[in-house]
């Protein structure tokens, strides 16, 4: 019963979100780029109609959908059909002189068939390196529907072929749209869609027919690839190290003699134009270093920040672009975001360690900040600046520790610095301005059962100096991001355990029409655990709330008081259980979003 009524909320949902978005015969473009701002398709199931409309595959008028998709998706099997060359079909087998793998003449059907299986092999061995830790991409299935779209629009689009990272383009298109037929699939199964018309639920399975995965992928990556395309024509980009008359892998595009794209011109009216009016001290700083926005803008704007995003990130960043006015216009602010975000660390790095944080860029700490940014950038009068910016600078997205990590070991290591940093003079001009406002750390009480949240200052032995602290400091900021995460974590299995104990809660009850009474206590046992679980998630979260309301606000005074405490990266000592009460107040309160 829990399950059907867990069902039936989920179907309420969907039919809410569906009436407020699509119930009038005319959509309301301002309505769906807010919802789309303000985060509310992560956790929606109908990500792939908006992003469709968005990006103009349907029109606003609802009325034209079900025409429009039969028409798309009959175009996509015709040329599929008519793309893929087989020499062994009738209508080259009359002439055996022409249809001849040895034959070198321009008519014969095996040339065009050895060009394309050359083809589907470098497409092929970029779709199995898509996302390798994400199951769904590493099934044949997807594989092969990946490797048949990226071959009908290269075939298609012959002017740009197939160009490395499209694949990574096309893949979170075809997850978006796999889970949203999932998702309608399985409300069906549960006769949880009944707040709809009959037009309604016509339309909806039409625009979830599984059937029609790789056709409806297809129309949309088309449509995406014609705003990129810009950003793929072939100009021979992909191969600038191979200039002769160049010797260095990329320069500044300031002699007339250069080559230029759209992709070029874009990069240089970013870094040349829009950098120095938002961050002048940063752009100084990169061009001493000769780091032009080639080395690792161009992997930013062809993936769309693909690399910079864990994928669930990243779906609500194209939320995000898809939704501007114009599609995409909001790629400059994005790209000038990434580069504020780690400005204390850019600031204060020599060329290696800059290049590695720009071309291995730390994951994000919380993205709905980071786009606050974006628009802050975008329009500064409407939107404020972000206060809490945080990321995880010692590990690249892939979870690993960032190479620059071994870095601030050695130099940092028990707390003492064992040399300065090349760009000295830079760090000394940057570091007050970029940590005024960090926040000090506080040591908690270690007697009492309760380990009470109050914070209790120690006393300095020595003056502390915050220039030189500053990079302990940035180092607590990081322990805390860790902390935070872990506690998401803890929170995230939390709700996966309760999950599955309702789904096994759920097979019981069907071996219970064998009529195994025994069973059918298990299945309550299991069911009253999940509540337990539940309730007790729900009562942790209200106490971290009320934990975060009491706690007595930071003063200058506190921050004279600190001790700092051994560094966290020379830390040998095993860290202390934390006690219940003395956990880690959550930053955000806002409900769970996963996609």
């Amino acid at each position: 019963m829990i399950v059907c009524l867990v069902n039936n909320v989920f179907g309420a949902i969907f039919c809410e979100e569906w009436k407020y978005l699509f119930r009038n015969a005319e959509l309301n473009a301002e309505t769906l780029r807010n919802h789309c701002f303000a985060g509310h398709l992560r956790d929606s199931n109908l990500r792939s109609v908006v992003w469709r409309v968005l990006l103009k595959v349907l029109p606003y008028e609802r009325l034209e959908w079900r025409r429009i998709l039969n028409d798309r998706r009959a175009d996509y099997t015709e040329l599929k059909r008519r793309l893929n060359t087989n020499p062994r079909a009738e209508v080259f087998m009359d002439d055996p002189n022409l249809n001849n793998p040895l034959s070198q003449k321009d008519e014969n059907p095996w040339n065009q068939f050895f060009i394309d299986e050359g083809l589907r092999d470098s497409i092929q061995k970029d779709v199995d390196r898509t996302f390798p830790e994400l199951q769904f991409f590493q099934s044949h299935t997807t594989k092969r529907i990946m490797s048949d779209i990226l071959f009908v629009y290269s075939k298609q689009n012959s002017h740009v072929s197939y160009r490395q990272g499209m694949h990574e383009i096309l893949a979170p298109i075809l997850f978006v749209i796999y889970f949203d037929h999932r998702s309608f699939e399985h409300l069906s199964e549960q006769n949880a869609l009944t707040g709809f018309t009959d037009f309604e639920l016509e339309t909806l399975k039409a625009l979830n027919d599984p059937a029609y995965l790789e056709h409806d992928a297809y129309t949309l990556f088309q449509q995406l690839m014609f705003l990129l395309e810009g950003f793929y024509a072939n100009h021979d980009m992909d191969d600038v190290t191979s200039r002769k008359e160049n010797q260095r892998p990329f320069q500044y595009p300031s002699s007339p003699g250069d080559f230029q794209t759209e992709l070029l011109n874009r990069l240089t009216y970013i870094h040349e134009r829009l950098l120095p009016e938002v961050d002048s001290l940063l752009y100084r700083h990169l061009h001493s270093l000769n780091i032009p926005p080639q080395l690792y803008g161009i992997r930013w704007l062809r993936l769309l920040f693909g690399r910079e995003f864990p994928l669930h990130d990243l779906l609500y960043l194209w939320d995000v672009l898809f939704a501007d006015s114009p599609v995409l216009g909001l790629c400059e602010e994005v790209f000038l975001a990434l580069l504020v975000q780690i400005r204390h660390l850019l600031l204060c790095g020599d060329y290696s360690s800059t290049l590695q944080y720009l071309m291995r860029y730390p994951p994000t700490a919380d993205i709905h900040v980071f786009v606050q940014l974006v628009l802050h950038l975008k329009e500064p009068k409407k939107y404020p600046k972000p206060k809490n910016l945080a990321l995880y600078s010692h590990l690249t997205l892939a979870g690993k520790t960032h190479p620059n990590q071994d870095r601030s070991v050695s130099r940092f290591a028990n707390g003492v610095s064992n040399g300065k940093p090349k760009s000295n003079v830079l760090s000394k001009i940057a570091r007050p301005a970029l940590s005024a406002n960090s926040t000090p750390l506080m040591k908690r009480p270690e007697n009492g059962m309760n380990g009470a949240a109050e914070m209790v200052p120690l006393k300095l032995a020595v003056p502390m100096d915050t220039n030189n602290a500053e990079p302990d400091l940035e180092l607590m900021k990081e322990q805390i991001c860790i902390l935070q995460s872990r506690l998401n974590d803890a929170d995230l299995k939390a709700r996966k355990a309760a999950k599955d104990l309702l789904e096994t809660a759920e097979y019981l009850e069907q071996k219970e029409e064998i009529g195994n009474q025994e069973l059918c206590t298990i299945a309550d046992e299991l069911r009253e655990m999940a509540l337990v679980l539940r309730n007790d998630m729900l009562m942790e979260m209200e106490r971290r709330r009320a934990d975060s309301i009491n706690r007595r606000p930071m003063t200058a005074e506190h921050f004279q008081l600190i001790q700092m405490n051994q560094d966290p990266v020379a830390n040998v000592q095993p860290a202390k259980a934390t006690p219940r009460s003395g956990e880690m107040v959550e930053l955000h309160f806002a409900r769970k979003k996963n996609f």
